[in-house]
């Protein structure tokens, strides 16, 4: 009899009062147990049909007098699956009948793993759910996401899953959804009655915060603060400018400062107006002068020059009218409104470009909508600002930029809008190998700004007047080098060059190992993308490099290892010495062979002169002997 402690019984279905029982164990088996209100006599049979796959099941119960027979136990294939069960009686006659059915839905099998990432269309309300789970025998119709929105308990039954993964486009902006779990559910609907059945959750509960939505009209307003390096030093400032915005600063105070140490000496500083150094309306001290200042001491440059102008163009170089006697200082005020609602944030992040590197960043709370920040070097500015949300277990999410804003100071302090027009006419004229003359076409109210990229030309951006500027660059390396050619002495090298070079130096040196002496030769003036190097030995590894040389100025050089081929035997030699060694082969086997017949001839000769001697004393002894009888027999 099985023992039916030993069994975890999780659910019991009974139906009209009956007594016949089905149970269902955590390892999906149906326990069937026969009680004593279903037996109609003990001369019957009684019978289990079990359905639902795709073949049905018979079971026989013992034969029992008295004491009732042990329980079926029935191994289902299926989780998640509905099966019925039928007890039927059989007489003596074998006459069958149906006393009761059951309906069972057994659960299905858990999640195993969850990923949750970004809807990339709208990660502010949307998340992309990828699920892993047993695909065998497990049958499921809708999914179960749990999870906790901030305090709120939610629950969502979803059925839209392909393939493991479904988008669910239902959150809030900004949120932390903390405790996400998700568990497969199976219904059936039998008698009117709907059956239903979860899972148990099998994966790790997850945290995922959406994104928050960014801050909304951006504005900014600059203003230009007269001071000289005279007044700065002794303290004074400009007070109806300062006392003009002091208003506007005062939200301020809650601001929080963070600057990169790299850039500290030539970005301008940001602040907030209640810091005890501008309590008293008075600017910090100056420290060292920008970096743009040392423009005017730059030594002439004999063999070339950077930003420089042609002989035959009268126009002063770029940097000569920066003013040395008053300081370049502008007043930066931005302002802006919090994100559409309702997205949760804590903050704003705001970033102040300076020639495309952010060299400050500054944190404030969900409470401020100003910012000040004073600036002091030229160049151009860009400035954007997101919000950020980090209450809550998930991990801190920071907006999307709002759009950005974006200004250019000239050295002289002259201050220009957002550039949103290339410039027109553009030409650029080769002057050598390193040098070019940028034109542009007028126009008004504007100043130059060229640039030079990664190109070999530069590039003139916004809308400057007509002028023209010298640009020198060092010149550019090899684009790619090649091995087009070796033998077991020589390698043939052929480049391709990048912009224009006046030579190339080429040099190659044994592969050797590290630390032992190279033996590099000196290099080789080529004037055109081909050479070969000779006089090398077979089956040797060299590495070779090719440096182009532009203005007496050289490149980085390209690097290239190279192998030699192996040394191969002339085919006739190799004929020539077989024939000759198997031609002294034959000859000294001929020659042993005279040896051993000349053996053979003397060993014979030897043996028919001892041959001889015997038959000549044989003779002798028998002579007289022949004689004397003869004689007696006269």
């Amino acid at each position: 009899m099985i023992p039916i402690l030993t069994w975890l019984l999780i659910i019991i279905f009974l139906q009209d009062g009956s007594t016949f029982q089905v149970a269902l164990t955590q390892d999906n088996c149906l326990v069937i147990s026969l009680e004593s209100p279903d037996v109609l006599s003990t001369k019957s049979v009684y019978l289990v049909k079990i359905t639902g796959e795709s073949k049905n099941y018979f079971f026989q119960f013992e034969e029992f007098n008295s004491t009732l027979p042990s329980p079926l136990v029935f191994n289902a294939t299926y989780h998640g699956l509905y099966y019925i069960i039928t007890l039927i009686a059989v007489n003596s006659n074998m006459a069958s009948r149906s006393i009761k059915s059951i309906t069972v839905l057994t659960k299905p099998l858990p999640v195993s793993h969850v990923v949750i990432h970004d809807y990339r269309p709208s990660p502010q309300t949307g998340v992309v759910f990828e699920v892993q789970y047993p695909e065998k025998f497990n049958v499921f119709s809708r999914v179960n996401i749990s999870y906790w929105e901030g305090s709120h308990f939610r629950t969502v039954l979803y059925k839209d899953f392909f393939k493991g993964k479904t988008v669910f486009n239902h959150w809030l902006p900004g949120t932390c959804y903390g405790n996400i779990t998700l568990q497969l559910v199976s219904e059936a609907s039998f008698n009117k009655s709907t059956l239903v059945e979860y899972s148990g959750v099998g994966h790790r509960p997850q945290f995922h915060r959406t994104v928050p939505f960014p801050p909304r009209n951006i504005s900014v307003q600059i203003l230009r603060l007269n001071l000289s390096f005279t007044d700065l030093l002794n303290g004074k400032n400009n007070e109806d400018s300062l006392k003009k915005y002091q208003d506007f600063t005062e939200p301020e105070s809650s601001a929080e400062m963070f600057e990169d140490q790299n850039e500290r000496s030539t970005f301008p500083s940001l602040y907030n107006s209640t810091d005890p150094q501008y309590k008293n309306n008075t600017l910090p001290e100056a420290t060292s002068q920008p970096f743009w200042w040392a423009n005017e001491t730059l030594p002439p440059d004999t063999d070339g020059f950077v930003n420089g102008v042609l002989p035959d163009y009268e126009d002063p170089p770029v940097g000569s009218s920066v003013p040395n006697s008053s300081s370049l200082s502008f007043k930066l005020l931005i302002s802006w409104l919090p994100p559409k609602a309702p997205t949760a944030y804590d903050g704003f992040n705001i970033y102040i470009f300076r020639d495309g590197n952010a060299s400050a960043v500054t944190a404030v709370d969900e409470s401020a909508h100003e910012f000040v920040a004073e600036m002091r070097e030229p160049g151009k500015y860009w400035v954007e600002i997101t919000s950020f949300s980090s209450t809550g277990s998930c991990e801190i999410r920071e907006s999307s930029a709002a759009k950005a804003i974006s200004f250019y100071i000239s050295p002289a302090g002259d201050r220009l809008g957002e550039m949103s027009e290339k410039p027109r006419d553009v030409a650029v004229k080769i002057v050598n190998s390193t040098t070019a003359v940028v034109s542009w076409a007028p126009s008004p109210n504007t100043s130059p700004i060229v640039s030079v990229v990664l190109a070999d030309l530069p590039q003139a951006e916004g809308e400057p007047e007509a002028g023209k500027t010298l640009l020198q660059r060092d010149p550019a390396p090899i684009r790619t080098l090649f091995a087009v050619n070796k033998t077991q002495t020589s390698v043939t090298l052929l480049w391709v060059e990048e912009g224009i070079a006046d030579y190339f130096e080429v040099s190659c040196w044994q592969n050797r190992e590290p630390g032992a002496e190279t033996n590099q030769k000196d290099p080789v003036a080529v004037f055109s993308h081909i050479v070969t190097i000779s006089s090398l030995q077979p089956d040797t590894s060299y590495n070779c490099s090719v440096t182009s040389i532009s203005h007496r100025t050289p490149s980085a050089p390209t690097f290239l290892t190279v192998s030699t081929l192996v040394a191969e035997l002339n085919p006739n030699v190799v004929v020539i010495s077989v024939l000759a060694l198997l031609s002294v082969l034959l000859i000294a086997l001929l020659f042993l062979m005279l040896i051993v017949l000349r053996r053979k001839h003397l060993q014979m000769s030897r043996s028919d002169v001892s041959i001889g001697k015997r038959g000549i004393s044989e003779t002798a002894s028998i002579t007289p002997k022949s004689a004397h009888t003869a004689q007696g027999s006269y």
